[in-house]
C-alpha cells in the first residue's frame, strides 16, 4: 500500500542514495571508538568486524545485549540523519530536529 501511494505521489518525494558499504562498515568502527566503553566489548566487536559477514555479526553480536543494541540503533539512525541532510544539502547544527 505504501508503495502505491509513493508511486502515485512521486513528485513529492526524494530519492536519497543509500550509503555504500563502506561507509556502513565505517559507522560501525566509529561506534566501536566513540560509544562503546567496556574494553572486552570492543575486543569483541573489532573482532567481528574482522570475519567474514561483518555487518551481520556485527549486529547480532550487538543484539545480544540489550543497553548496547539500543545504544547501536541510536548511533545508527543519528548517522543516517547526518547522511541525509548531508545529500540534500541542509546546512545543520545539532539543535536541528528533522
Amino acid at each position: 500500500d505504501e508503495m502505491a501511494k509513493i508511486e502515485e505521489e512521486i513528485e513529492n518525494y526524494i530519492l536519497v542514495k543509500k550509503m555504500s558499504s563502506r561507509e556502513g562498515f565505517g559507522i560501525m568502527e566509529d561506534f566501536i571508538n566513540e560509544v562503546v566503553a567496556d574494553e572486552t566489548v570492543q575486543k569483541e566487536l573489532w573482532n567481528v568486524l574482522q570475519q567474514r559477514r561483518p555487518f551481520r555479526r556485527f549486529k547480532d553480536t550487538v543484539m545480544t545485549n540489550k543497553e548496547l543494541s539500543d545504544a547501536w540503533f541510536r548511533y545508527e539512525a543519528s548517522r543516517y540523519e547526518v547522511h541525509v541532510r548531508e545529500t540534500l544539502g541542509y546546512e545543520f547544527d545539532d539543535e536541528d530536529e528533522i
